[in-house]
């Protein structure tokens, strides 16, 4: 039997689960973006490629404005863009670097991270979604929550890895 963590555990026993039920949907694309990146032996972008495509600071800004309606949410992902913004030269030497290092990086990240099968089996075993349309969310909708996600968050995720290098759908499909 696969363990469950206790925060997908606790979650099913709770009167107010229902509020938490799209967290192992959203779990299981990270872990699906990740599964992509390091299923590679080498890096799955070009750093120059990248680079060229990279949007200027207020193209973000523009892109911002047609995803949010509300000018708070707007403002907030105007400001948390700003932050970690790098214009495209920046850009080129850190995907350089992440280029030059993907073997090192991807050897030593892989043994930390849960495979996605054993993820969606532990999610399963607890009852929880294993996909977007058991939660009433079309593919489409989870990207537009992702792009917003890593617009607004002022720290570095896995969502800023895959807009860098252009891995960010425009259409979210479930994990297979």
């Amino acid at each position: 039997m696969v363990p469950i963590p206790k925060r997908f555990a606790s979650r099913t026993r709770s009167p107010t689960a229902k509020r938490y039920r799209s967290f192992p949907t959203t779990d299981l694309w990270f872990c699906s973006i990740r599964a992509i990146l390091f299923a590679h032996d080498s890096p799955p972008f070009d750093p120059t490629t990248a680079a060229n495509q990279w949007p200027s600071l207020q193209a973000w800004n523009t892109h911002a404005g047609e995803l949010f309606d509300d000018m708070t949410l707007r403002q907030l992902a105007e400001r948390e863009l700003a932050a970690k913004h790098v214009d495209r030269d920046e850009l080129l030497e850190q995907l350089t670097y992440l280029h030059e290092n993907w073997d090192e990086l991807r050897q030593r990240l892989k043994p930390q991270l849960i495979p996605l099968d054993q993820l969606r089996s532990m999610l399963s075993a607890v009852g929880a979604p294993i996909d977007s349309s058991s939660i009433g969310i079309s593919p489409q909708r989870l990207a537009v929550s992702f792009h917003k996600a890593q617009m607004i968050r002022r720290r570095f995720t896995v969502l800023d890895v895959a807009v860098r290098i252009g891995l960010m759908p425009d259409d979210v499909a479930d994990p297979a």
